[in-house]
């Protein structure tokens, strides 16, 4: 920062130059670039906003004149190195007129001393009597809704954009008068905003000592002060990591065309949040979701028989990936697969030819065999009607007793047929469980249900510690990055390697004339990764939610 106030790094004593007149900060390609603030600068002669700093130029900052001699900077530099000469032009001394000319208010009555006193007395009162007395009264009455009050004379500059809701309760950041603002006046709003360093708390703290959110995000710069943008300063750190932090577990990571390592991928091997494992991502990588899922078969160029497939074409439905994977509403991931909304319209429950209709639900063993109790029960109930006799809205036997054999035989019936679609069902090479599960026989006795089916394990976020949009890459096809098409079995990971990204990503150590000839995007550090880490994981946050809510409702989660 260049100007009057004490803090600025580079300091400029004149009444001539604002405060803050001018900053000077390295962009997201490592270049170091001159800005104004709250108004233009002169270089060479022309008002400027902002300008690439180079080598010759010369800067007009109220009486002061900077010349730069050199200037070492660039997205290959991990510092930058400049040289300036400046001049300073003083102020015009004032004309003497003889030591018996009249020396204007000095021998009136208003003199400077009278003058100087009561403008001090109107500043206090105007700038912080009145103001003070103002907030106090908001502060006793908080029901009446905010108004610009008199104390924006102390606003040191606008807001960001994120702010400016809030922009009239300052007691909201500022929780001690005169104090800076304190860290847990941040988080007491960005709840979600965590540390960058979140499993090692004491790591944090020695990395970054005595560093407070307003050490990067600076309030009153305007409407996009509080973003901070530094691709470049990832780089410092993680391109020698066990330099800064000895003890990281991190690979070092520098320029994404070249130097970042392959992906590391959070995958689900258990239930629970402990159940996600860190694995690299590489050819022989398997994933045991518990899920039989053959891409190749469903996605053949012939289709594949479907229940409801049109006579012309033998039944066959020709399936496409948004044929199964939908995005979600925020277009960034996809909502979850469900058997009854995606895949029950082809893989049909049913358990008699005669009643293709009727299907059980897809639930745990114990549940469909009550399913299939009723079903073949109200089958049973309507071949052969039997008329009932009720006693006070009791239901009683008929009134004529019918013989042993016809009265056991349909409870027999429905017990043979129950036991014979479930074990079709559940020990079927081609029943309808076992062509997508892996099913279990129990040898506990007497057990209605005597089987055990493996828990699907799917992995909703693979990459939490990224940022990716599926709705930024519609323009290109799924099958692009993702093999699905060649894949033959479910534990196939189809999360794309890096070199499937390079082949439209590329690092910003690359000029401009390469990315044209190369058709690829300069992608920064910040393009995927943000330098917080959410304090929840993001995998678990609808699951939290469901576990909190069967908790308090009395329930079990299987």
């Amino acid at each position: 920062m260049l100007g009057r106030a004490a803090a600025c790094k580079i300091y400029l004593p004149d009444p001539r130059v604002r405060l803050e007149h001018a900053r000077m900060a390295r962009g997201e390609d490592g270049y170091l670039y001159l800005e104004g603030v709250g108004g233009s600068v002169q270089v060479d002669d022309e008002a400027q906003d902002r300008i690439r700093v180079a080598e010759g130029q010369r800067i007009n900052l109220g009486p002061y004149e900077f010349i730069v001699i050199g200037v070492s900077h660039g997205a290959q530099r991990p510092q930058i190195q400049l040289t300036l000469q400046f001049t300073h032009k003083p102020t015009e001394a004032v004309a003497d007129h003889g030591g018996d000319a009249p020396q204007g208010l000095r021998r009136s009555v208003l003199n400077m001393r009278t003058l100087s006193w009561s403008a001090v007395l109107l500043a206090v009162v105007f700038l912080l009597v009145l103001p003070l007395w103002q907030a106090y009264q908001a502060a006793a009455t908080p029901a009446r809704p905010p108004q610009a009050g008199m104390d924006q004379a102390w606003n040191p500059g606008p807001i960001s954009a994120a702010h400016q809701p809030i922009g009239n309760q300052c007691r909201n950041c500022h929780t001690q008068p005169f104090e800076r603002v304190k860290d847990a006046a941040c988080t007491n709003c960005h709840k979600d905003a965590g540390p960058h360093i979140t499993a090692h708390p004491d790591l944090q703290s020695a990395t970054f000592g005595e560093q407070r959110c307003a050490s990067c995000h600076r309030e009153h710069q305007g409407e996009d002060g509080m973003k901070k943008v530094d691709a470049v300063g990832c780089v410092e750190c993680h391109g020698d990591i066990k330099a800064f932090t000895p003890s990281a577990q991190l690979p070092n990571v520098g320029d994404f065309g070249q130097q970042h390592p392959e992906f590391r991928l959070s995958m689900r091997v258990g239930p629970g949040a402990e159940g996600i494992a860190r694995r690299v991502r590489t050819p022989e990588l398997k994933e045991d979701s518990g899920l039989k899922f053959p891409h190749a078969l469903h996605l053949a160029p012939r289709g594949i028989k479907s229940p409801t497939g049109p006579v012309a074409t033998g039944g066959r439905v020709v399936l496409e990936c948004a044929s199964c994977h939908q995005l979600d509403s925020a277009k960034v991931r996809f909502v979850p697969i469900r058997m009854e909304k995606d895949c029950q319209g082809c893989h049909r429950l049913g358990v008699d030819a005669q009643y293709p209709t009727r299907q059980v639900p897809h639930a745990a063993p114990a549940a469909v065999v009550t399913a299939l109790q009723d079903l073949f029960a109200s089958l049973a109930l309507e071949q052969n009607p039997s008329q009932v006799v009720t006693v006070n809205t009791l239901l009683q036997g008929p009134q004529i007793q019918p013989a042993g054999a016809t009265t056991t035989g349909a409870a027999r019936w429905v017990a043979q047929k129950t036991q014979a679609a479930a074990k079709t069902l559940f020990e079927d090479p081609k029943g309808a469980c076992k062509t997508c599960h892996t099913v279990e026989r129990l040898t506990e006795p007497e057990t209605p249900a005597p089987w055990k089916v493996q828990p699907v394990l799917s992995t909703a976020v693979w990459l939490p510690k990224a940022r990716f949009y599926h709705a930024q890459h519609a323009n290109a096809a799924c099958t692009s990055c993702h093999a699905a098409p060649t894949s033959r079995s479910s534990a196939d990971v189809l999360i794309p390697a890096i070199a499937v990204c390079r082949h439209c990503h590329t690092g910003t150590q690359v000029e401009t004339r390469d990315l044209i000839q190369q058709d690829k995007v300069a992608s920064a550090c910040n393009l995927c990764h943000s330098f917080h880490t959410p304090v929840v994981h993001a995998s678990f946050k609808a699951e939290k939610a469901r576990l909190a809510a069967s908790a308090s409702s009395g329930g079990s989660q299987p």
